[in-house]
């Protein structure tokens, strides 16, 4: 009888783990119908996060037409020479008489300056000056009666001006 080489350890491992496995039929359609469902959830979950892209995006184009639409109105330009001060706000019927609405910039030379669309019409207005002081605009008139004991200025914008 011829002589066998010897069987090495390893290679008979290695050999058992490359022999075909044979699986029953229960076995094989257990583990089908879970690669199944996990494609399935994973497809759920892609949908999802491309409904919420969807959503997100909508969202921004909504905001985007909300914020930055045309102009309407027309530009004022509203300005009050005092350079001692440290905040310049203008306020009046057309932001409410929003003390935070509508805050001036100090120019170089010391005037405080901002410019507002307003829709046509009579509106009227104050600055308050450092968050207290309320004064008239001194190139403007000054508006009929005065609310709250404080003199109110006047700017009126003429229809159909850009």
């Amino acid at each position: 009888m011829p002589e066998l080489p010897p069987i090495d350890p390893m290679d008979a491992f290695i050999a058992d783990l490359q022999a075909p496995v044979d699986l029953s039929a229960l076995a094989t359609a257990r583990i089908m119908a879970a690669v199944r469902a996990d494609a399935a959830r994973r497809r759920r979950r892609a949908r999802t996060w491309q409904a919420l892209a969807v959503a997100a995006v909508v969202v921004l184009a909504i905001g985007i037409a909300v914020y930055v639409r045309p102009a309407d109105g027309t530009a004022v330009q509203f300005a009050l020479p005092v350079p001692a001060a440290h905040e310049v706000v203008v306020v009046g019927d057309f932001n409410h008489w929003d003390t935070h609405a509508t805050p001036l910039r100090r120019t170089t030379n010391g005037t405080w300056q901002t410019t507002v669309r307003l829709k046509p019409g009579a509106h009227v207005y104050s600055f308050v000056v450092d968050g207290n002081r309320w004064v008239a605009d001194p190139a403007a008139p000054l508006a009929p009666g005065s609310d709250f004991g404080a003199p109110n200025s006047l700017v009126t914008v003429a229809p159909g001006t850009t």
